[in-house]
């Protein structure tokens, strides 16, 4: 045989062998061949209908004073006074601010990984309520130059104590565990108090100085939204989100009376100045029935007090004045020295409407 006739012979023999080759090949290395001729796409993702939700939370209560506080420390940077923020309401169209409104519904959204500030400016948490989803992170910064320390009440999420001197300007902290409302205080200036409220979905928002709100891009459907404040409590109303649409919540009005517990056991006139003190200052641990059970009660080393125990209710007037003003250090339980004597008279005239006194 010639050489031209073996190079052809060889020339035909190795492109059978890549025939052949080429036949073996797995199924998946197939798929990844395109067809001539064709265009290979990935698929547009389906876009969800979504709404938004827009509304205004107003007070329907008694008329307010807004409660001033002497401050008691480092008055080059506090001031020499400050006002309470546990209920601001618009003196015009007394709009209710610092209210948080959810969506409580479980719609399946995945919270997103975010960062928000908190910062503590003239002895003040700025702001005063901050809402966040679960899994976010809190960066706590002190604008101040004095000593902070942040104190944190929670059951849900792991609670912290800790110093936050002027040379350590940033604390992160995550929350990544389920929605609760978090008190958070400061325990170097007794005045500063806010909230952290974890919440499950990105569909939240916080009321401004006019007590309003937004909340964008809700799935459509029927929802129930829910509107907590510290200390107006919890309240829940059904909405209807349309696609592309704005629902508007016709001005919801709440107000003091409405949460009060049913008076099946003499209360007085002074339950309904007394509950937002209480709820303010004592429910994230005593609960708000006052049996001990807060939110805040699972992470302390001693459980709090049942005020409606006989042992409580069985105290004298004086003697739970005593308490509430001066504290109890071996109880864990710190003075309320920025609450007026009228203010502790009150809470007693409480403690004894919880025990049916």
């Amino acid at each position: 045989m010639s050489k031209k006739a073996i190079r052809k012979t060889f020339v035909v023999l190795f492109g059978l062998f890549l025939a052949i080759s080429g036949c073996s090949k797995s199924g998946k290395d197939e798929e990844k061949a395109p067809v001539p001729g064709t265009r290979i796409e990935n698929p547009e993702p389906q876009k969800e209908k979504t709404g938004s939700i827009v509304g205004k939370i107003v007070y329907n209560g008694t008329p307010l004073t807004v409660k001033k506080i002497k401050t008691n420390k480092d008055n080059e940077v506090c001031g020499e006074h400050q006002y309470s923020e546990e209920l601001v309401v618009n003196l015009e169209n007394k709009g209710i601010k610092w209210a948080t409104v959810s969506v409580k519904s479980d719609i399946g959204s995945m919270p997103a990984r975010q960062e928000k500030t908190l910062d503590q400016k003239a002895c003040r948490f700025e702001p005063h309520v901050l809402a966040i989803e679960a899994g976010g992170t809190v960066n706590i910064f002190n604008s101040d130059g004095v000593l902070h320390n942040i104190h944190t009440f929670s059951a849900n999420n792991k609670p912290f104590n800790e110093a936050q001197p002027k040379f350590k300007k940033k604390i992160a902290k995550v929350f990544g565990n389920a929605p609760e409302q978090i008190k958070i205080k400061c325990d170097v200036h007794s005045w500063m108090n806010g909230w952290i409220i974890v919440i499950k979905n990105p569909y939240y928002d916080v009321t401004d100085a006019n007590g309003e709100f937004r909340i964008e891009n809700v799935p459509v459907g029927r929802h129930t939204l829910e509107v907590w404040h510290e200390t107006l409590g919890t309240a829940e109303l059904e909405v209807e989100v349309e696609e592309s649409k704005e629902t508007r919540v016709e001005t919801f009005a709440w107000g003091l009376m409405s949460i009060l517990p049913v008076p099946d056991k003499g209360a007085n006139k002074g339950t309904t100045v007394a509950k937002p003190i209480f709820d303010a200052n004592c429910a994230a641990c005593h609960g708000v029935s006052g049996k001990g059970d807060g939110p805040a009660a699972a992470s302390l080393p001693n459980k709090p007090a049942n005020l409606i125990s006989d042992a409580i209710q069985k105290k004298s007037d004086s003697e739970l004045e005593s308490t509430i003003r001066d504290g109890r250090q071996e109880k864990g339980m710190p003075p309320w020295k920025t609450l007026s004597p009228k203010d502790i008279k009150n809470l007693v005239d409480y403690i004894r409407y919880l025990g049916g006194k």
